[in-house]
């Protein structure tokens, strides 16, 4: 493939056909009908999340502030299996358990 890309030009040719408008808020560029989306539902002082945006975002934070979780876990990286729950309550009665894997067999 001889051909070579130029880094300046644009990769679309009808680029320029865009109007691209700024937004107000964030300065990002859309084109109309993106920004009134954006305004809308993501950006400045009248910006209304729907339901779908509102629960993501409560989960989010419930996520990050480590609320949600099970007490019992100790590791919030370990999904809630036999092996893992039996691991949590021998660690919590002091007992090192050295099996790793399947069947106890080391990988």
């Amino acid at each position: 493939f001889s051909q070579h890309i130029s880094m300046s030009s644009p990769p679309c040719s009808d680029l320029g056909a865009h109007n691209f408008l700024q937004g107000k808020y964030c300065g990002k560029l859309f084109t109309p009908e993106k920004l009134t989306f954006h305004q809308r539902y993501f950006c400045g002082p009248n910006a209304e999340k729907t339901k779908k945006q509102q629960k993501t975002a409560a989960k989010k934070a419930m996520q990050t502030m480590g609320i949600g979780q099970s007490a019992a876990s100790s590791s919030s990286n370990t999904p809630p299996t036999i092996t893992n729950i039996y691991r949590d309550y021998m660690k919590q009665a002091g007992v090192d358990i050295k099996a790793k894997g399947y069947w106890n067999v080391m990988k």
